[in-house]
C-alpha cells in the first residue's frame, strides 16, 4: 500500500495494529505507531489510540500503554476499561482500581474485569464489596460478571453469598443459560466435595 504511494489513514491503521498485537509483533507496532504520529492521527482518532493502547497491553508492554493513555487528552469507556482491563492483567490490582475508581463511565466490561480480577488474584472479599457497589449503582450483573462469583464464594467458605449469588440470578429474568448453571453447579460440586473431607 505504502509502496504503491497510498498512506494509510484512520480506517488502515487499527487493521495493522491489531495485526500486530495479535501477532505479538511489539516492535512493528512500535514502527506502525510512529507512522501513526507522522500522520498526524495521534492527535485527532480516538480508535486509533484506544487500538494501540489494547495493541501495547496484548503485547506486554505497561509502560507504552500507559503513555498512550496518558496522552489521549478525552478518553472514552473504551480507553479506561481498556487500560483497567491491561493492568489487572498485570497483576497491578490497586493500580486498576484506583484508575477505575477515576472514570467518569463504567460499563459492564469496566465492572466484569475489576471484579474477576479480584477473585483471579485471591481477593475475594474486594470482589463481592464490588459487587455490591455495582448493584447499588444500579448496574444489573451479566453472565461474564456472575461466572466468577462461585469461586469467590468457595474461597471465602461462605455458603450464605453463594446462594444469594445464585438465587439473584435466578430471579434477575427467570433463569440462567447453560454454561452459567453449569458452573455453578461444578463450583456446588466441590463445595460438597469439600464438605466431606
Amino acid at each position: 500500500m505504502i509502496c504503491a504511494g497510498v498512506p494509510p489513514d484512520k480506517f488502515t491503521f487499527p487493521f495493522v495494529i491489531k495485526a500486530c498485537a495479535a501477532s505479538s509483533a511489539i516492535e512493528k507496532g512500535k514502527e506502525v505507531h510512529a507512522s501513526v504520529i507522522k500522520s498526524g492521527f495521534h492527535c485527532k482518532d480516538l480508535f486509533v489510540k484506544n487500538t494501540l493502547l489494547d495493541m501495547y497491553l496484548k503485547c506486554g508492554s505497561l509502560e507504552c500503554a500507559r503513555k498512550v493513555f496518558d496522552e489521549i487528552p478525552v478518553k472514552n469507556v473504551v480507553s479506561w476499561t481498556t487500560m483497567v482491563s491491561g493492568l489487572v492483567g498485570f497483576g497491578e490490582l490497586d493500580c486498576a482500581r484506583k484508575l477505575f475508581d477515576q472514570m467518569p463511565v463504567r460499563n459492564m466490561v469496566s465492572w466484569t474485569a475489576m471484579i474477576n480480577g479480584y477473585v483471579s488474584n485471591g481477593r475475594p472479599q474486594e470482589a463481592f464489596e464490588l459487587f455490591s457497589q455495582m448493584q447499588v449503582e444500579g448496574v444489573k450483573p451479566n453472565e461474564f460478571t456472575l461466572v466468577s462469583l462461585p469461586r469467590a464464594c468457595n474461597e471465602l467458605g461462605s455458603l450464605n453469598l453463594w446462594w444469594w449469588t445464585r438465587r439473584g440470578k435466578r430471579n434477575e429474568g427467570g433463569g440462567m443459560s447453560g454454561w452459567l448453571l453449569e458452573v455453578m453447579e461444578e463450583e456446588e460440586g466441590w463445595r460438597k466435595e469439600k464438605g466431606r473431607r
